[in-house]
């Protein structure tokens, strides 16, 4: 079984592709993504999973940084999602989250 809450991210620009490419002299200088992070848990732990969205929020948002193979130049919240309840074999689940763009660039 899992252990909740689980955090989810995924690309949500279409087909896992950039939104942006900034270029110079033909050579990529940026590319700028759009992702969804959320967090998922049971219904009873509603407080757990609103501490844990902002831990996130508080994470990624107005943040830049380096990662394996390149930097994140930016990384902003666009928009908070409370995504509805969901009931699965009798056990309700609840998801907070965010939408989250990046500008990137590859070392």
């Amino acid at each position: 079984g899992s252990t909740y809450p689980l955090v989810i991210y995924q690309n949500q620009t279409q087909g896992g592709t950039n939104l942006i490419a900034m270029t110079s002299g033909g050579h990529i200088v940026w590319n700028e993504t759009l992702y969804v992070v959320k967090v998922v848990g049971l219904s009873e732990t509603s407080d757990a999973l609103s501490r844990a969205n902002r831990i996130i929020k508080d994470t990624l948002h107005n943040k830049d940084g380096t990662a394996l193979g390149g930097i994140v130049l930016s990384c902003v919240q666009e928009r908070t999602y409370v995504f509805p309840p969901e009931v699965i074999e009798g056990v309700v689940y609840e998801t907070r989250g965010g939408l989250y763009r990046l500008q990137v660039q590859e070392s």
